[in-house]
């Protein structure tokens, strides 16, 4: 329940307004939310956020949904608008520093085709598959599972994955546990050669 809060309309700017969004830690907020925190009635919550994305202080992730262009946790803002979702693939392993190959766009896995914002790339995985994420702040892939889900779509080359695997430890019993969740036996072999050519299985 937020606090309500006396505000003279008059003399509130736009960095107040981005201000109380950040001090109420919204990840992502609608014009609806900004409403409540701020007392105002929807058409001025409205007109604050058309003028606030014209001034580029936030930007929106999805229709009707919106963040801080800066705010401290991008990925935070991104998972929650296009949930359920989880940070992975390349992004994943760029963040944990397995990799120095950082995606122009923020890559997540989602069980949900959603409609998105040009700066994400977003993969669909059946809810079999939708598992081995951790919550640091925002749902991201372990690096086991990173490195699964770029094989089970085909976006990291054999070569490029043993030379991972030769500088990095993986947890093989993670990797275990997700072949046994592949509902097709054919991607289910496919996966297991493909984990014992780069010595992982």
């Amino acid at each position: 329940m937020f606090i309500k809060l006396i505000l003279r309309h008059n003399s509130m700017n736009y960095t107040d307004v981005i201000k109380m969004i950040k001090k109420y830690n919204l990840a992502v907020f609608t014009p609806s939310l900004l409403s409540k925190i701020m007392h105002w009635n929807k058409t001025k919550a409205y007109n604050t956020i058309k003028q606030l994305k014209k001034k580029e202080l936030i930007w929106e992730l999805k229709k009707g949904t919106y963040s801080t262009s800066n705010f401290s946790n991008e990925f935070k803002s991104i998972t929650e608008a296009y949930a359920p979702s989880y940070v992975s693939l390349w992004t994943a392993l760029s963040y944990y520093q397995i990799t120095k190959q950082v995606p122009m766009k923020t890559q997540i896995a989602s069980t949900k085709y959603q409609r998105i914002k040009e700066n994400i790339d977003m993969h669909i995985i059946s809810k079999d598959l939708f598992l081995g994420y951790i919550n640091v702040g925002f749902p991201i892939a372990t690096p086991e599972k990173a490195v699964f889900d770029l094989l089970w779509f085909n976006l990291i080359t054999i070569e490029t994955l043993k030379e991972m695997v030769s500088k990095n430890p993986f947890k093989k019993t993670r990797f275990k546990s997700f072949i046994r969740r592949i509902p097709s036996n054919k991607r289910k072999v496919s996966m297991v050669k493909k984990l014992k050519e780069v010595g992982i299985l």
